[in-house]
């Protein structure tokens, strides 16, 4: 009026069709004769969330740099645990900011997603999967959880691992080098009076000690195979069948097929390396050899 300008009118606006116009001219409307300063009031409570909204978006910013372990342009990777410590708030906003972060907007994303996903994160089993929009995948992993996109392999760990099938001699004395890695095995022989008790306890897991009488002189590296067992030194000779031992131990699912397993030239299973030797190839008393068998990565 001021300016002395004609509006231009929308016919669009007066479309009840939109759920915009309909909440205009009929839903406030009807509001009003419940109570007259309803504007007044939605208009205060979007303020009051606005606030309440800023405040939230620092705490995430915060937990967001607590919380996450790793970040790329295709995943994202969560601590689970300290994910779990965090308000109900803060791990809803947590899981819309990963989204956000990969694709750069949340548009799409409802609560019944972000619901679901808490919902698998705090009930689901380690390998649960499920799908969001913008073609993504969240993972539940037993330490973490990734969100990345639904193509993305999370890769290995930086760790010993064989290819699929493989079978590799082992040298004693000697090098014997993993194929495709920076990782070799070092051996050695000792007279069991030369190494003492204390080095026989070490807690490095990627070296240990077995009878090198019962290893033999002609052991390898092979990855598992269905139905393979061992003697987990520590349960006093009982056998448990290698896949349960993985799942206890929670190793890593993506890992388990790569594991070199150390085997005795009689065939079998002396070392889970890197997390358990067997019981029957232990050192003990009447031990005359110690094999020492030792992973080492080039730097």
């Amino acid at each position: 009026r001021a300016r002395r300008l004609t509006p231009r009118h929308d016919a669009s606006n007066r479309d009840p069709a939109f759920l915009r116009n309909r909440i205009r001219a009929e839903l406030l409307p009807l509001l009003e004769t419940y109570n007259p300063n309803i504007l007044q009031t939605l208009a205060r409570t979007a303020d009051l969330m606005a606030a309440d909204h800023d405040l939230l978006q620092i705490e995430v910013e915060r937990a967001w740099r607590f919380v996450v372990r790793s970040q790329s342009e295709e995943a994202i990777t969560v601590d689970l645990h300290d994910w779990r410590a965090l308000p109900l708030a803060s791990r809803r906003a947590i899981v819309r900011r990963a989204v956000e972060a990969l694709r750069g907007s949340a548009r799409h994303l409802e609560f019944v997603h972000v619901d679901r996903a808490l919902a698998l994160l705090h009930g689901g089993r380690v390998g649960a999967q499920m799908d969001f929009p913008h073609r993504l995948r969240l993972t539940l992993g037993y330490s973490t959880f990734t969100l990345a996109d639904r193509d993305y392999r999370i890769p290995p760990p930086n760790l010993p691992s064989l290819p699929k099938d493989a079978r590799i001699s082992v040298q004693i004395p000697g090098i014997t080098r993993l194929p495709g890695s920076r990782w070799y095995v070092h051996t050695e022989l000792y007279l069991r009076n030369s190494v003492s008790d204390s080095a026989l306890h070490q807690r490095d897991p990627w070296r240990a000690y077995f009878d090198a009488d019962v290893v033999g002189r002609h052991p390898f590296f092979r990855t598992r195979r269905p139905g393979d067992t061992f003697r987990p030194f520590g349960l006093r000779g009982h056998r448990q069948r290698l896949s349960d031992f993985m799942i206890d131990h929670k190793i890593p699912a993506d890992y388990r097929d790569a594991i070199p397993l150390l085997v005795s030239e009689a065939g079998q299973i002396c070392w889970v390396c890197g997390w358990r030797t067997d019981h029957h190839s232990r050192v003990t008393a009447n031990t005359r050899q110690v094999l020492s068998v030792r992973f080492k990565q080039k730097v």
